[in-house]
């Protein structure tokens, strides 16, 4: 097992490679810690924090009472009776999460009814009691005698709902609901209802249609981020013109060049994982607010026409390049060009979704134009796939093997994820064992009991998967993408130089030769980059996210976890998008195996 000490390295490296809110979500560092949100209604934020913290408040206060082992006489009532009225709120606030397009909305609301069926079982319990006896019968005479106030009230805030008044009925009823709920509270629930006149019924009117009212606002808040995002979407065409017309000009300025052919094609793909990423979080925030238009029957949405064209133009901009490289009137070391060309083909090409070799195909052309402006190239590149061919078909032969056999003797993360097993409920330790699935693709129950199960049962495990692809050449991080359930953060060792020397021999790669086949690019970049095909590791972390929130907020530096091309899936036939996990497995890797060069192990 890790020490604490390599884990909080780990979990350091983690922060500082792909950003996330180190506050939220519930984790094996931290069960109890709240949901993200997406926050596009900005004042979710402090919502959602006030809200958790209402259900811990609450929470803790059914567990002192618990241990009193049903002395109902010493309850404490006060705090039972304020604890019904701060259940009231905050689960009006959960469902304003909600409204807000926040899943942590459903996640509060479920633990919080659970929980007020404890409250109001103790608050009860304590009412028929000798001193809730007495107490109920002073409730009884102020109640009775605010009747009349509170027919005024209803009447008042049903004149509000006439006029369109939504803020003023709100904050009227809740102030009102408040005191109700927290004065009828030692009464059982039928003897309460003589004490509300038809104020429940005004109520539910009432929140309907400023439910209503907030879905109209809400959503063209969301549209307004969707459209910002696509607009981040329809950029890359503008920012790969930039990018070419600063590669041109340092290949004519020579002496002082403003970029090289590799930092050119990396801001590239950069910009092209930026636009990617901005599509996937209109995407999630669509879902997320159920904008998508069913009436459109098979015809593309917005966002499915703005991913297509961004496939089109990001593959369109490397043959573009190409060819603008190619058509340059300065002299260019044509096949050290075309060496640095392949390999940034070869980085995109494992990024990107659909056939693996579509970007080079689409390429193919463009780079034989470009071998022809040197006489000698054609020549020599016929005599080095010759030469270099065959050893990569069989380092391939053997790395598939080898991967195969990994994946066959080491669970896969979706595996390990669902197997159903016994665990303990984390709330009633000494209680019976029962049957759950290790990590569940829905909050079939709340997230902090959730995690807690999932944890205890993958801590420590052996997990293999992959592609691993590293998130840049700063980081020793790599992401296994999300496969609609699960992805991975893993965290990798360097590769040694005599692996990376010894199949750079192989293929006839220097410091300032670069490959001249893509098979030879491929092996190459993926050393380089330490992109792996699988992976096998010890699991050091999990944590649960919001499937809509993960992809809603996701950084421009975590395209890779979805396929260049590709959308995350956010919905499933067999629950609403709202409940959707995303799990995420931190993993140290121990083995790791690229496509054309053996396994590595990792200390």
């Amino acid at each position: 097992m890790p020490s604490a000490k390599s884990n909080l390295i780990w979990f350091v490296i983690l922060i500082v490679a792909f950003p996330l809110n180190i506050s939220a979500n519930p984790s094996d560092r931290n069960q109890y810690a709240p949901l993200d949100v997406h926050a596009t209604i900005p004042e979710a934020k402090e919502l959602v924090v006030r809200t958790y913290a209402t259900k811990k408040k609450v929470w803790d206060l059914f567990l002192h009472c618990r241990s009193l082992e049903n002395q109902a006489s010493a309850y404490p009532s006060s705090q039972l009776m304020a604890a019904m009225g701060d259940l009231f709120q905050a689960i009006r606030d959960s469902r304003h999460l909600q409204q807000m397009g926040e899943p942590a909305g459903y996640d509060l609301e479920q633990r919080l009814r659970d929980i007020g069926g404890g409250i109001n079982h103790l608050i009860v319990s304590w009412g028929n009691t000798l001193e809730g006896q007495k107490l109920k019968v002073k409730l009884d005479v102020r109640l009775k005698k605010s009747l009349p106030r509170l027919q005024k009230v209803i009447n008042q805030s049903q004149q509000f709902l006439a006029r369109n008044q939504l803020d003023a009925f709100e904050s009227l009823m809740e102030k009102e609901g408040l005191n109700l709920v927290i004065e009828t509270s030692p009464f059982d629930p039928i003897t309460r209802n003589q004490y509300k006149l038809n104020f429940d019924e005004v109520l539910a009117a009432g929140d309907a249609m400023i439910a209503q009212n907030r879905a109209d606002r809400y959503a063209q808040a969301a549209r307004t981020e969707i459209e910002k995002n696509l607009e981040i979407a329809m950029s890359f065409q503008a920012r790969g013109e930039e990018i070419r017309a600063e590669l041109e000009g340092s290949l004519t300025n020579t002496d002082d060049p403003i970029v090289t052919i590799e930092t050119a094609m990396s801001e590239l793909l950069e910009a092209w994982g930026r636009s990617s990423a901005a599509v996937i979080r209109a995407h999630a925030l669509e879902v997320a607010f159920n904008l998508i238009d069913s009436k459109n029957g098979n015809a593309p949405s917005q966002i499915q026409q703005a991913l297509g064209n961004l496939t089109t133009e990001g593959i369109e901009s490397y043959v573009t390049t190409i060819d603008m490289i190619a058509a340059s009137q300065s002299p260019i070391d044509v096949r050290r060009a075309l060496g640095s060309l392949l390999h940034h083909i070869s980085v995109a090409q494992r990024r990107l979704g659909g056939r693996s070799d579509r970007l080079y195909e689409a390429c193919q052309l463009s780079l034989e134009k470009m071998a022809s402006l040197s006489p000698e190239l054609p020549g020599q590149l016929a005599a080095y796939r010759l030469a270099t061919d065959e050893l990569m078909h069989w380092r391939s032969a053997f790395a598939n093997a080898s991967s195969a056999h990994l994946r066959k003797n080491t669970s896969s993360a979706a595996f390990l994820l669902s197997i159903e097993s016994e665990s303990l409920d984390p709330e009633n330790p000494s209680g019976p064992k029962r049957i759950t699935m290790v990590g569940p693709p829905s909050l079939n129950r709340e997230a902090s009991q959730i995690i807690v199960d999932a944890a205890t049962r993958l801590i420590g495990k052996s997990v293999s998967g992959g592609p691993a692809l590293r998130i840049s050449s700063k980081t020793p991080l790599a992401t296994i993408p999300f496969d609609g359930r699960v992805y991975a953060a893993v965290l990798l060792s360097p590769l040694a130089d005599a692996d990376l020397d010894h199949l750079r021999s192989d293929i006839g790669v220097t410091e300032t030769l670069g490959p001249l086949s893509i098979h030879s690019a491929e092996a190459e970049s993926a050393a380089e980059m330490q992109d792996f095909e699988t992976i096998v590791g010890e699991i050091v972390g999990v944590t649960l996210e919001s499937r809509l929130v993960r992809f809603a907020t996701l950084p421009d530096t975590g395209y890779s976890l979805v396929p260049l091309g590709t959308l995350p899936i956010l919905e499933d036939s067999q629950y609403p998008a709202y409940l959707g996990i995303c799990w995420r497995l931190d993993v140290r890797s121990t083995i790791a195996q690229s496509k054309y060069f053996r396994v590595s192990k990792r200390q």
